[in-house]
């Protein structure tokens, strides 16, 4: 858990090539915070996703959804997960956290990061696609984060996410995102959870 939920926190994650892999990685203070707030929500990220696997079937028959429940549309790869275990990262609108991302790698000559909901816990909304579109609408619950994503590299400055939108609660009851960094053909892509408040 955070020790002063009055002071913004910057989640600061270092972009790096080892061995052929693309990594994101934060330091050790960060993933102990992120580790607890995962403890914390844990029990109802559990009925969630529970709810939303049982939605995936019932939709799956050609029956449609009613009322604004999760669905699961499809599965991260489970090897891909395993490899990537990372601790979910929880933002605050108040008093304001951000995600920056940076590299020192010289392998690293552009990276471009994308946020989107998570394929696996998509909340059916009036009038909302489920589809979905990196980026954009209920896609991008950062203020002023690109459409076309955000783009960064060796030698330039870090790149922050923006702070949460508040102009949109339905960016607070999708609430489950991901992150996708890319480098040239390799990619990573972490779990991002909004929280109204503190």
């Amino acid at each position: 858990m955070r020790d002063n939920v009055t002071i913004a926190r910057i989640i600061r994650i270092e972009i790096r090539i080892v061995g052929g892999q693309l990594k994101c990685q934060m330091n050790d203070a960060a993933i102990k915070q992120l580790l607890g707030e995962d403890e914390r929500y844990q029990q109802e990220r559990a009925r969630r996703a529970k709810e939303a696997r049982a939605n995936a079937d019932y939709r799956k028959n050609g029956n449609p959804l009613r009322g604004e429940k999760f669905v699961h549309l499809w599965d991260i790869d489970p090897i891909l997960e395993k490899d990537n275990a990372h601790a979910t990262i929880h933002l605050f609108t108040d008093p304001g956290d951000e995600i920056e991302w940076f590299t020192t790698d010289s392998e690293v000559k552009e990276f471009t990061v994308s946020i989107q909901r998570n394929p696996e816990l998509v909340q059916a909304l009036p009038n909302t696609l489920l589809e979905i579109t990196p980026n954009v609408g209920i896609d991008n619950p950062f203020v002023g984060f690109p459409e076309t994503g955000l783009k960064g590299g060796f030698n330039q400055a870090p790149k922050r996410s923006g702070v949460l939108r508040k102009d949109d609660g339905y960016v607070f009851q999708q609430r489950y995102y991901k992150y996708t960094v890319k480098v040239g053909d390799l990619s990573f892509d972490p779990d991002v959870e909004g929280h109204f408040g503190n």
